[in-house]
């Protein structure tokens, strides 16, 4: 007797194989913009991490009298960049100046650039800067992790800021040229929220200044 498949068999098959094209066409579709996306996460949590890390100590600005009080990124909607705040006075305490002046430490010239090896510059060197474009979009909030109430619909520029010597953190923004503080009493969590095609990551900032990212 000659065995043959049943029809049942045939479309257990044939299910099975529309199921296994299916996510392949998925993959092939998603992966890339999922890859770069988490890529672009990762390196934003790296960077963060750098200013926090640096603004525990105080550091000499090579060929100057100054000392950075402070460390952090300026961002628009599609990109950051980072800067060294400083101060001209050695006995000048930063957490006393951030507590009192806070919007000092709004980027100002002449310009301290950010390196990844912790160097700091007032001429950057390209391929150790501290800095990235995003082909996505960035938005900030303060109140969910989806960033549904984005920062960027009243501020043209955000900038956090970690300060000498707790590490603690400073929330600005800039609407006209002015720079005002988002007093942290006003908030729990800073999200930051990454939107690439079909895909969205965060970071989140706590109240301690720590840094957590957002795995999906």
């Amino acid at each position: 007797m000659k065995s043959a498949f049943t029809l049942i068999e045939i479309v257990v098959v044939l299910l099975i194989l529309g199921i296994l094209i299916g996510i392949a066409i998925n993959y092939n579709v998603f992966s890339e913009e999922r890859s770069y996306l988490r890529n672009f996460n990762y390196r934003l949590f790296s960077d963060l991490s750098l200013a926090k890390n640096l603004s525990l100590s105080r550091q000499n600005i090579e060929g100057t009298n100054l000392f950075a009080c402070g460390y952090g990124f300026l961002f628009t909607s599609s990109s950051y960049i980072g800067y060294a705040y400083v101060s001209s006075s050695d006995w000048l305490n930063c957490d006393y100046l951030a507590s009192s002046s806070p919007t000092v430490y709004a980027t100002s010239l002449p310009e301290y650039l950010l390196h990844t090896n912790g160097e700091i510059r007032n001429n950057p060197i390209p391929t150790l800067q501290a800095k990235a474009n995003f082909n996505g979009e960035i938005k900030f909030s303060t109140s969910s992790a989806d960033c549904s109430e984005n920062i960027f619909d009243n501020y043209q520029k955000i900038a956090i800021v970690f300060y000498n010597p707790y590490g603690d953190y400073l929330f600005l923004g800039e609407a006209g040229a002015t720079w005002v503080e988002f007093p942290s009493s006003s908030f729990s969590d800073i999200y930051i929220c990454l939107s690439y095609q079909n895909d969205n990551r965060y970071l989140r900032v706590n109240k301690t200044g720590q840094l957590i990212v957002n795995v999906p």
